[in-house]
């Protein structure tokens, strides 16, 4: 009751500052999406940001009916990728139909579909349309990322003082913490901290998102603090954001461009990750002598954990893969490799057969019909959902941006921040206002 409650309130009081003038439709977004621990009674996706992007949905379905939108062909090219991806998921289903598992109806899936394109899919283009619209500027769009990123980290901070303090499983959830994320830290009560975020990893990439702005605006404190409640956040995520930021910024420093940058940058980290693995069995050995300290715990535990396993195929290129969720997937695409030219289709992540989780706490959920995991990594999530084609054609189309040579950097940033993480609506947010700025063309016209 309480999380439905303060869904509503957060919901409403972002749309009203919004249609106030108080702040601009790509502000509302990156709020909502810093507000998602909350939810309603209904399901874990029905948060803030999901309640604003479904009535900008109504408002752009109004317009179009109204106005009529002729959108660039490129754009046009992405519009049918999960129907197209449905629509080879039920033939392969029709002729292969034992490599999946289907106990749960053809016909529910084929509804899924149309439930993603609508509730999810579409909400993309749209939040495009009305960024692209807005007049807002990239440098003041960074600063108030940083600015998120800052009361995020105080209110973290918060979170942690009340939890250690207090310990109070009521206070805890109106502060937006999850009590799942709790656990002994040399006797004290501690927690993972994700200040309003929908679970640590979240906050965790948003403020590895933030990083780089604090850095380029020469705010050591800045980056000195966002660090340490990066850490806090015990999630991986932060980590790769910190190393993707040290790849494009760094180690890539020398390509410019949007395409080169994220083409030199995914090779060096490929690199980086094969030298990793190749020397994971010496690292696993020597944290053993770590494992009860404080820092070790905190810092490196979890990643440590991400290469402790004998299977070899428990990685990709080097990647360690999560066990429950992209695991699996990639061992399922494994065996069937030809699927991977259209994926399964939208939210058919249930249909990947039992086996493949076997051994882990989802198992019996996924027999059960009741998980509803998704794979968090976003190259990822897209390939398998859509397929390869649709993937290359997406990254095609969304990274013809010339802007200056920051603004090309960080957008190639957020590029390798998504292969970690859906940071998908930041990842438009930020094409939208670049495209609209740095291009010649119209995205797309009002009749």
């Amino acid at each position: 009751m309480i999380g439905t409650i303060m869904t509503l309130v957060a919901a409403g009081l972002l749309l009203w500052y919004y249609y106030r003038g108080k702040i601009d439709v790509a502000q509302l977004i990156v709020l909502g999406w810093a507000t998602q621990s909350y939810n309603m009674f209904i399901g874990p996706t029905v948060t803030p940001l999901y309640i604003i992007v479904q009535i900008f949905l109504i408002e752009e379905a109004i317009r179009f009916i109204n106005k009529g939108i002729r959108l660039r062909t490129r754009y046009v090219i992405l519009l049918p990728f999960p129907i197209i991806s449905s629509l080879a998921f039920l033939y392969i289903a029709a002729f292969a139909g034992d490599i999946f598992e289907t106990r749960f109806g053809l016909v529910s899936q084929i509804a899924k579909c149309f439930a993603y394109y609508i509730r999810y899919y579409l909400p993309y283009f749209v939040v495009g349309f009305k960024v692209y619209r807005s007049n807002t500027d990239i440098q003041s769009f960074y600063t108030f990322v940083k600015g998120v990123a800052v009361v995020s980290s105080v209110v973290a901070c918060i979170q942690l003082l009340v939890h250690v303090t207090i310990g109070n499983a009521t206070l805890d959830e109106i502060f937006g913490l999850k009590d799942r994320y709790a656990f002994d830290l040399a006797g004290i009560n501690f927690i993972r901290v994700q200040a309003l975020f929908y679970e640590p990893k979240g906050l965790g990439a948003f403020l590895g998102i933030a990083l780089p702005l604090f850095v380029r605006g020469r705010q050591p404190f800045a980056v000195l603090f966002i660090t340490l409640v990066g850490i806090l956040t015990i999630s991986q995520t932060f980590m790769s954001m910190c190393l993707a930021a040290t790849i494009v910024f760094l180690l890539a420093g020398f390509a410019k461009k949007v395409r080169s940058s994220l083409a030199c940058s995914l090779v060096i980290m490929l690199l980086i990750f094969s030298a990793i693995s190749s020397a994971k069995n010496y690292l696993v050995e020597n944290s053993l002598s770590y494992q009860q300290q404080v820092l070790y715990k905190i810092v490196a535990d979890r990643a440590i954990q991400r290469f402790a396993n004998d299977d070899d195929a428990s990685d990709f290129l080097g990647i360690p893969l999560q066990k429950d969720l992209e695991l699996p997937i990639v061992m399922f695409f494994r065996e069937h490799p030809f699927v991977l030219l259209s994926g399964y289709g939208p939210l058919n992540n249930n249909l990947v057969p039992d086996h493949f989780f076997e051994g882990q706490w989802n198992y019996l959920a996924k027999q059960e019909g009741t998980f509803k995991g998704h794979v968090d990594m976003g190259w990822f999530f897209i390939i398998f959902e859509m397929g390869i084609i649709a993937f290359i054609t997406i990254v095609t189309v969304l990274t013809k941006i010339n802007s200056t040579e920051f603004n090309n950097k960080y957008y190639s940033f957020i590029w390798m921040g998504f292969f970690f993480h859906r940071i998908e609506f930041l990842l438009i947010i930020v094409f939208a206002i670049l495209a609209k700025k740095y291009t010649n063309e119209q995205i797309y016209q009002e009749d």
